[in-house]
């Protein structure tokens, strides 16, 4: 049972599974510190979830925080092998849609998809800043991340490391150099659930923006 419990929780990143705990957490809390009693608490009983998303209502939170916090709930019931029927009920489908007329996600601005037009623009940004400034040796740096990202197709998380918690970022030891093509080995990746590593392979084309060239 232990080694399925690991296994699960390495199928998640780190970042998804602090969330989904976190989440967990705070529904635990509320069912403590109201006297909930265990059978009602898991599998979720279909009162509770909607005094727990009434809870959140009366916080202040918005329709879009109430919602990943009860997909966290459901994600964690699945992971234990519990039932989430409390969790699908239709009033609580009714309860979310009013939720949300009364207190709406923030509408965030619509992100422009990474084609390579943009690319483009992101890479002569950096140009301007490198001319500017003078600090040629980051704007270089940043322009070869960049490029490798985009045809890569790597995720943020997989070439960065923002936090103690996020993943190894790839080293100068990770980077495989031949004729035509760049081999990059991930130590860690997000579909890479068994965290052994994934090699990617990023050929060269020829254009200003090679990431070969500019690697």
């Amino acid at each position: 049972m232990e080694i399925a419990a690991n296994l699960i929780s390495s199928a998640l990143a780190p970042s998804t599974l602090t969330a989904y705990l976190s989440s967990f957490d705070t529904y635990r809390t509320f069912c403590h510190t109201r006297g909930v009693r265990p059978d009602d608490f898991l599998p979720p009983n279909a009162g509770v979830i909607l005094a727990f998303a009434s809870q959140l209502f009366l916080e202040g939170k918005k329709a879009g925080s109430a919602n990943k916090t009860l997909t966290a709930i459901r994600s964690v019931c699945r992971a234990l092998g519990v039932s989430t029927a409390g969790l699908q009920s239709k009033q609580l489908d009714l309860f979310m849609r009013g939720y949300k007329k009364l207190l709406p996600s923030v509408k965030r601005v619509p992100r422009e998809p990474a084609v390579y037009a943009v690319l483009s623009r992101w890479c002569a940004y950096l140009n301007r800043f490198r001319s500017s400034t003078g600090t040629a040796l980051s704007s270089s740096v940043a322009k070869a991340l960049l490029v490798s990202m985009f045809h890569g197709f790597l995720r943020p998380g997989e070439s960065t490391s923002g936090s103690e918690n996020s993943s190894s970022p790839p080293l100068r030891s990770h980077l495989s150099f031949h004729s035509d093509h760049v081999l990059l080995f991930l130590p860690e990746s997000k579909t890479d659930i068994f965290r052994a590593g994934v090699t990617i392979r990023i050929a060269a084309n020829g254009s200003p923006l090679c990431p070969v060239a500019l690697l």
